[in-house]
């Protein structure tokens, strides 16, 4: 039976380490045209492009350094995409992000966003002092 638990955790997003994903990177940034916060998660083994310098030494195995691009559309009315384009080191470690048609945050910046697009979504007017 541990085979079958060990199998719904895999295809469930459980399973295996503690509280953070070591084989994801999460970007978090705002919408320009309607402010509305978005995440995306890449997945440091498979969304990653290997690229090649034309200076590198010919026939190496090893790539210089990575690329990505994710686009990602709100669930609002906004149907603009934001393209997020990232570069990453040979040991896949972040080295640069930018968003076009959007603003990179940080997380606790994200965190606070949705709050308070959800405030905004649903109307409320949120707390009064």
């Amino acid at each position: 039976m541990g085979f079958f638990k060990k199998l719904a955790a895999l295809f469930s997003g459980g399973g295996g380490g503690g509280s953070g994903d070591e084989n994801a990177h999460r970007v978090y940034c705002r919408c320009n045209a309607c402010g509305e916060p978005l995440a995306v998660r890449v997945d440091l083994r498979n969304d990653l492009s290997p690229e090649w310098e034309s200076s590198s030494a010919s026939g190496s195995d090893q790539p210089d350094y990575y690329t990505c691009r994710k686009v990602v559309v709100g669930r609002g009315r906004c149907v603009r995409p934001v393209e997020i384009v990232m570069r990453f080191g040979r040991g896949r470690r972040l080295e640069s992000e930018r968003a076009i048609g959007g603003t990179v945050m940080e997380r606790e910046e994200y965190e606070q966003a949705v709050r308070a697009w959800e405030v905004k979504k649903r109307g409320d007017p949120g707390p009064t002092a």
